[in-house]
């Protein structure tokens, strides 16, 4: 009965938020308030979260990136926010933000929480050698033909699609280390070292990805709220560093002092979500120019795109989006299901998030449990460039599973019948 009386509640804020951002009209005043109240929302997640790490780490990300933008675009503006000005008009900023703060609303509300045993989200590792080393070997192509070496001295980044998704590879070599200590330390060090690379050559999501697949795997049961807020402060900072970084692609300018310094007066600002949060502009803005003909067509090719490959199309939001408006890429999640469904996109985004969130603990086969690590060192990805990064690598990993698991079973069949023929051949002896 409380559960009940309890979902009322939270549909009667929804409802009444809904109210608002249909009587209100964009303004600069509105639209700050809009902000404000999509920042309390993203703080509500965050509370809500605090004792699941799991969804913490989510959590963590997402109200970081909102305050970014909120920060950045809407209450202090200026240097904080993007220079492309295209879509940046009141009407069009004002009408992203209510998006948002829809989406936040249903999220923040109706995700689980409560706590969570470690025990339901560790893996246990099998045990194969030949499938562990042959991941190890594919992830040592992969750190090396995996970037463009070329060097570059303005802002960009040299990471390939072939790297991003090596975090894959290194989540299923986990899964069949058989928990051996030599193992973790292979794993542990390429790791470092591809993160360390990333740097080097401007990447900072992939970086962000492999140090949650670390933390959500090798030191789980050290992980506390304060551990994971700790982290998040020293993320920040690595991340302004690489920014700074590669401003020049030199450590000639980096300074640790003139950094901290920096991000204090930057009000601790994430610049890429400023930028994502244009792209998801230019969604918006493309959506209101564009007929539901075309938008039926995106969303079947984008589903299409999950299981046969991403190849640019109309499937591509912001590829599509960048035909009508200039933008550099990326895009929040929510703008994407805006742009095929309307307003009925944004619940169904926040909708599929809950789904896959409040099922984290109750998966009883392996899969399910990397399923659940995926999704979480994905969301750097997927919250701020495309829901593919969601969805695909899911099934990819579900193809790498199974492959897995048929090479396992054969490889354990295969000593299963080559030890009694020895066996045999002693005794006739």
């Amino acid at each position: 009965m409380r559960n009940a009386t309890l979902n009322v509640y939270k549909v009667i804020i929804v409802l009444l938020v809904i109210s608002y951002i249909l009587l209100s009209s964009p303004s600069v005043s509105t639209n700050k308030i809009s902000a404000g109240m999509t920042l309390f929302f993203s703080l509500l997640l965050l509370y809500r979260s605090r004792k699941n790490l799991p969804l913490l780490i989510v959590s963590i990300f997402i109200f970081y990136c909102n305050y970014s933008v909120i920060i950045g675009e809407y209450f202090v503006g200026g240097e904080l926010g993007t220079p492309m000005t295209q879509t940046k008009t009141v009407g069009i900023y004002g009408l992203t933000i209510n998006i948002l703060l829809l989406f936040m609303v249903v999220l923040s509300l109706f995700i689980r929480s409560g706590k969570l045993e470690y025990s339901k989200i560790v893996i246990k590792p099998k045990n194969n050698s030949v499938i562990f080393y042959t991941l190890i070997c594919g992830l040592m192509y992969i750190f090396i033909f995996g970037v463009n070496r070329t060097h570059f001295s303005s802002y960009e980044v040299s990471i390939t699609p072939m790297y991003e998704y090596s975090s894959l590879l290194f989540l299923l070599s986990y899964y069949v280390s058989g928990g051996l200590k030599v193992r973790k330390w292979i794993i542990t060090l390429m790791c470092v070292a591809f993160i360390l690379q990333d740097f080097y050559f401007g990447g900072r999501i992939t970086s962000m990805q492999l140090i949650i697949f670390l933390s959500l795997t090798m030191i789980l049961k050290k992980l506390s709220f304060r551990r994971v807020i700790l982290g998040a402060f020293v993320g920040i900072l690595l991340n302004t560093v690489v920014h700074v970084y590669r401003q020049s692609y030199s450590f000639s300018n980096v300074n640790l002092i003139s950094i901290l310094e920096d991000l204090y007066n930057s009000y601790f600002v994430f610049n890429t979500p400023v930028f994502a949060y244009y792209s998801s502009s230019t969604h918006v803005a493309t959506s209101e120019v564009v007929g539901w003909h075309e938008k039926g067509i995106s969303i079947i090719e984008f589903i299409g795109s999950i299981f046969i490959g991403s190849a640019r199309n109309l499937g591509d939001v912001t590829d599509y989006s960048n035909r009508f408006f200039s933008n550099i890429g990326g895009g929040f999640i929510v703008t994407h299901f805006y742009f095929w469904l309307s307003w009925v996109g944004v619940v169904v985004a926040a909708t599929l998030i809950i789904f896959i969130v409040n099922r984290i603990g109750s998966g009883k086969n392996d899969y399910w449990k990397l399923a659940t690590i995926c999704f979480i060192f994905s969301v750097p990805r997927w919250y701020l460039y495309t829901p593919l990064s969601m969805f695909r690598p899911l099934f990819l990993l579900f193809v790498l599973y199974i492959i897995t698991q048929v090479v396992h079973h054969v490889l354990l069949k295969i000593a299963g019948v080559r030890k009694p023929q020895i066996n045999v051949s002693v005794t006739s002896k």
